[in-house]
């Protein structure tokens, strides 16, 4: 499946097979494509086909979306205190039918698989919303647009909502309205294809990966159910054949043998031939290490450290520190776009003043073993003071006279304490 190129003459290049393989081809001007764009646009309805089709693409986004689920949901206003605000309070309580884990689950997988998600605030457009609905990618159709750029009209074709949506300016904002006003369409869209509004797919570079998965998997069932590895030299058993015919036989067994679907299939040849080796294990034919090379890559491309999916390095140290790493680098990201956005195109209907959503760190239980670490080694250097060292934890200050003081781990007295001391023996001794 590769892009056809228009030539500007009847001039042609002659492209190897080698070259087809590789997926690149020459062109007189000197220009090199590598496979096809088009075929690696990964439409919206396609990606949630393959994460409902591919065992590892479901596994990488649930593990994200089930955490970002997970997380509490608070404000932090201009001081850095924590607490609640209108807007915290509607994506807590999202609508009479969805919960806050279905919400937040459903725009985490959607931003994951897509690189956009889509949420329809109900009610009044210049007050609090009413309620908030998640609308699938898939759901969403803009019309004609100029290249890069949003389009004039978006049309919702869901079952939670089906409706258009005329770009409007509001005080300098740009924002998708109904016709009635009692509705607003708000996009969530990461990165996005070269010239294109929608969102460039993660999965896009994984076009072969996913490939090679699915049909892995129909290879390794076909061996299982044929019985038969081919994985064979073969040799003239009388007489010598010309290059011809050798080529058709080689051109048989190629027919017969490549693809998923044909592994194990036996094969009658016109000649008589001799076998010099065969495969007597499934170890050189089947996809075994080819998927688990593309499941690395796919959980790579997720930012999921390896310890918490592969059990080839699944030890129980190894788990214990990719967790936070897990959290770092694929959960939180993920909430905090999401929550980023809300802030940006919600917060100016909630009149937050200057708060942004963000969660509560101290509630994820998967991390209190390492925030537990982190106060220890703040004690062991000797230049925290205690309340410093349980906030890190999540605590709150304690009402001892020491909580601001420096402990000395060896003497358990105050730094001051120590200091008074020393400066009070250097007076006597000048005394």
């Amino acid at each position: 499946m590769w892009f056809p190129f228009k030539k500007k003459s009847a001039v042609t290049n002659q492209i190897t097979t080698t070259e087809q393989l590789a997926g690149i081809y020459a062109q007189n001007n000197g220009d090199i494509l590598y496979g096809s764009y088009r075929s690696h646009k990964i439409a919206p309805s396609n990606a949630y086909l393959f994460y409902e089709k591919v065992s590892v693409i479901y596994d990488a986004i649930d593990k994200i979306a089930r955490r970002v689920a997970g997380l509490t949901i608070v404000s932090k206003n201009k001081s850095g205190d924590i607490g609640e605000s209108e807007l915290s309070k509607l994506l807590n309580a999202p609508s009479s039918e969805t919960t806050k884990s279905e919400l937040m689950s459903d725009l985490a997988t959607s931003l994951e698989l897509t690189s956009e998600a889509w949420i329809v605030a109900r009610g009044n457009i210049n007050k609090t919303p009413l309620e908030i609905v998640s609308i699938k990618p898939y759901h969403i159709e803009g019309s004609f647009t100029n290249k890069g750029k949003m389009p004039n009209l978006i049309r919702t074709k869901s079952p939670l909502d089906e409706r258009e949506y005329t770009k409007t300016e509001l005080n300098g904002v740009v924002r998708y309205i109904d016709e009635m006003g009692l509705n607003e369409l708000i996009p969530i869209i990461a990165k996005t294809y070269r010239n294109d509004w929608r969102g460039l797919s993660k999965l896009s570079p994984l076009v072969q990966e996913v490939g090679h998965i699915n049909n892995g998997n129909i290879h390794n069932t076909s061996m299982l159910s044929n019985g038969l590895s081919p994985s064979v030299i073969l040799t003239p058993a009388e007489g010598d054949i010309d290059l011809p015919q050798g080529e058709k036989i080689k051109e048989a067994l190629r027919r017969h043998h490549a693809g998923s679907g044909n592994a194990g299939k036996a094969l009658i040849l016109p000649n008589k031939m001799v076998m010099v080796s065969q495969s007597t294990t499934n170890k050189d034919m089947d996809y075994i290490q080819l998927i688990d090379v593309d499941e690395t890559r796919v959980y790579r491309l997720f930012n999921i450290p390896l310890p918490i999916v592969k059990s080839s390095s699944m030890t129980q140290s190894n788990y214990s520190v990719a967790i936070p790493f897990f959290y770092s680098e694929a959960v939180f990201p993920a909430f905090e776009y999401i929550a980023e956005q809300l802030t940006l195109k919600l917060g100016r209907r909630s009149k937050i003043d200057g708060d942004t959503l963000t969660f509560n760190e101290f509630d994820i239980p998967a991390l209190n073993d390492h925030q537990v670490g982190i106060m220890q080694k703040l004690r062991e250097t000797k230049a925290f003071s205690t309340n410093e060292i349980r906030n890190k934890g999540g605590y709150e200050n304690t009402d001892s006279d020491m909580g601001d003081k420096v402990i000395i781990s060896s003497s358990d007295i105050s730094l001051d304490t120590l200091e008074m001391e020393k400066s009070f023996g250097d007076f006597e001794d000048e005394g």
